[in-house]
C-alpha cells in the first residue's frame, strides 16, 4: 500500500489539497502529520512533496510548516524546510486544520504554545516531549528553551 501511495501519492496529494479548502476531511499529507510521528509518515510525506505535480508553492510550504509546529513534529518540519519554506514566515490566515492562529503568531510562539500544552504526565512522555521540542526549536534557528513560565509551582521544568 505504502508503495502504491508513493507511485500515485503525489497526484493524490495534490487532488486532496485542492479540496482541503472545502473538505473539512483535510488533505494527505495533514491527515499524516497528525496522526503519526513515525520515519515511515515523514518518508511518504517526503516522496510526496518531491513529486508533487505542479509543486507546493512556498506559501503552501509555509503553512504546512506552521502546522508541523503545532503538531511538534520536528521530522515534517525539516522535511518543509528543506523543500523552501521559509522560517521567517507571517502566520496564515487559517491552519491547514480550518482554524485561526493568534494575533502575532510565529513559529516560535506556535510550537512553544504546543509544548506549553503537553500534559505533565509520567517521566518517559515528558522527555520524549521535550526532546521533540527542542529538536524543533533547533530547526527552526531559536535557543532550546524551556517552558517561559518553568520557575511557577505548577511546571516545572523536565528532568533530563
Amino acid at each position: 500500500m505504502a508503495m502504491a501511495l508513493l507511485e500515485n501519492g503525489a497526484k493524490m496529494a495534490r487532488r486532496f489539497l485542492r479540496r482541503a479548502a472545502t473538505d473539512a476531511r483535510g488533505d494527505v499529507i495533514g491527515l499524516l502529520m497528525q496522526h503519526t510521528n513515525s520515519a515511515e509518515s515523514c518518508n511518504l510525506v517526503r516522496a510526496m512533496v518531491a513529486r508533487m505535480e505542479p509543486p507546493l508553492s512556498t506559501t503552501e510550504l509555509n503553512d504546512y510548516l506552521y502546522e508541523a509546529c503545532a503538531q511538534t513534529h520536528p521530522g515534517m518540519a525539516q522535511i518543509f524546510l528543506e523543500a523552501g519554506a521559509q522560517r521567517s514566515a507571517a502566520a496564515p490566515a487559517s491552519s491547514i486544520r480550518g482554524l485561526g492562529w493568534p494575533a502575532g503568531s510565529t513559529l516560535q510562539t506556535v510550537a512553544q504554545r504546543s509544548w506549553d500544552a503537553v500534559p505533565l504526565g509520567p517521566r518517559q512522555y515528558r522527555r520524549k516531549w521535550w526532546r521533540r521540542h527542542r529538536r524543533l526549536m533547533g530547526l527552526l534557528g531559536f535557543q532550546h528553551g524551556t517552558r517561559h513560565h518553568a520557575h511557577s509551582s505548577r511546571v516545572q521544568r523536565p528532568m533530563l
